[in-house]
């Protein structure tokens, strides 16, 4: 087809938009409805007062990488916009700024271009696309109910608020996170995924299996971070109200903030589809042959800047983030220790915390960055399985350490006293019951958890509660 004029339109009237699509004739226009599996400019607009337009998938910008996608309405849309009266539909497409991710979504949208049904049972179609994906044609238990809880809990959700994981945004106390994913559901995801590899109902060796427990991984990583951070927050709250000046708990804290990012680097770094270095040997090796090394430089110095800060001072800084190993470790880890080293500063000489003197040392340690030519990996380091595993233990230990290191009290509560605030419900975003003890573990204010997730900063004020369990720290030598 030849299309002469392209043109996107916005937020405009619908009185404007037929006033301005009525001046091309209709075999001489195509529309892109942009984004219409969030916001759907064809239904608003009687099928663009009649001129062809195709429905597409935008679904990402910047090319950042988290685990999300609506399913059910990739599924359907499409077919009831076409099936619509009156519907000038004329084809699918997919107009992301980056598509390297959640490949189902793609997938889906992919089939959809030769479909001319809906997929009313998303849930069958999603079981048969992992069978496809892991090349076995009975899932186990452990894998069916894995994927299901990523369906429950990220695959049914578009997001217009902020997705991007805080560990590759700039380093602040105070930090918006959209909480539609389940934190809970995502880490149970990918202990079952591990369990099935253990019980051998997956072969290890499948490559999407391992991107999948690499990516999975990163997103229950990066969620726990978020746990952190706002532990962190709240100790430094509590020195800024309190004239509290002890560094104790926020030293512990920094450096399980810090452990966790170089865990996430690690878990990159068995990978190729996570390497920072394939991205910059790329760019320099778009040099030709013949130029001087300070062409190389510049393309990687550009390649650099490109998804950090996108201009000299932070122009668009973080828009283009990336989970890649050594970008998450040295970049992003750096500007996390800066921050937490000057807070800590801050408590030790009874001062606030200053963000804006922070963001003037980060912009230096970012701009250094960006001029480095340090090299990094192009092949994967390490092994996936082996890397999951020690951090599942890790991070979620089992019923064995829970013993070992909490008194268990049956039919009893704490009343008030949650770790992270005064609401009745406050407390982490996981709510996973091992993840909920490792975090209580590292934090040296927590004294248990109940089982309904909240931690308790005291053991003050217990109750009976039928049906409720405490996890009370034990005291070691």
């Amino acid at each position: 087809m030849s299309v002469d004029l392209f043109f996107f339109v916005g937020f405009w009237t619908n009185e404007r938009i037929k006033a301005f699509l009525s001046g091309v004739p209709n075999d001489k226009m195509i529309i892109l409805d942009l984004n219409s599996e969030v916001s759907p400019i064809w239904s608003k607009t009687q099928s663009y007062f009649g001129k062809p337009f195709i429905w597409c998938l935008l679904h990402n910008y910047g090319g950042i990488r988290a685990i999300y996608g609506n399913l059910t309405r990739i599924g359907t849309g499409p077919v009831e916009a076409l099936n619509t009266t009156g519907s000038t539909m004329t084809g699918v497409g997919i107009t992301p700024e980056g598509i390297e991710h959640n490949p189902i979504v793609y997938d889906l949208m992919g089939e959809m271009s030769w479909r001319s049904e809906k997929v009313d049972d998303i849930q069958s179609w999603m079981y048969e696309y992992v069978g496809r994906r892991y090349g076995i044609s009975n899932l186990s238990n452990n894998v069916r109910t894995a994927w299901q809880y990523l369906l429950e809990g990220a695959y049914q959700y578009h997001f217009a608020g902020d997705i991007k994981s805080i560990v590759g945004r700039a380093p602040q106390l105070v930090m918006a996170t959209d909480f539609r994913l389940s934190a809970t559901q995502m880490a149970a995801a990918w202990q079952l995924l591990m369990e099935a590899v253990a019980l051998k109902e997956l072969n290890p060796s499948v490559g999407p299996l391992r991107y999948d427990l690499v990516d999975i991984g990163r997103q229950v990583l990066v969620n726990t971070f978020v746990d952190l951070h706002t532990m962190y927050r709240l100790a430094y709250l509590k020195y800024s109200s309190m004239s509290f000046n002890s560094s104790l708990e926020l030293t512990i804290l920094a450096s399980a903030m810090h452990d966790l990012i170089i865990d996430l680097d690690a878990l990159l770094a068995s990978n190729s589809n996570f390497l920072l270095g394939t991205w910059i040997s790329d760019a320099r090796n778009s040099a030709p042959s013949t130029s001087p090394k300070s062409v190389s430089d510049n393309l990687e110095f550009n390649a650099r800047n490109q998804i950090t800060m996108w201009g000299p001072r932070e122009n668009i800084n973080d828009y283009a983030s990336k989970a890649w190993s050594g970008l998450v470790g040295d970049y992003y880890g750096s500007r996390w220790k800066l921050l937490t080293s000057m807070v800590i500063e801050a408590v030790k000489t009874q001062q606030q915390f200053n963000q804006s003197a922070y963001d003037d040392a980060r912009l230096q340690l970012e701009q250094k960055w960006s001029y480095d030519i340090k090299a990094y990996p192009t092949e994967p380091q390490g092994d996936t399985i082996q890397i999951a595993d020690i951090l599942i233990r890790k991070y979620y230990p089992g019923m064995d350490h829970v013993s070992d290191h909490f008194q268990i009290v049956s039919n009893k509560d704490i009343a008030g006293h949650n770790l992270f605030g005064s609401d009745s419900t406050s407390g982490p975003w996981s709510r996973l019951f091992n993840q909920v003890a490792w975090l209580c573990e590292v934090n040296p204010t927590c004294m248990g958890f109940n089982s309904l997730g909240l931690l308790k900063n005291s053991t003050d004020d217990m109750q009976a509660s039928m049906g409720t369990t405490l996890f009370l720290k034990k005291v070691h030598a």
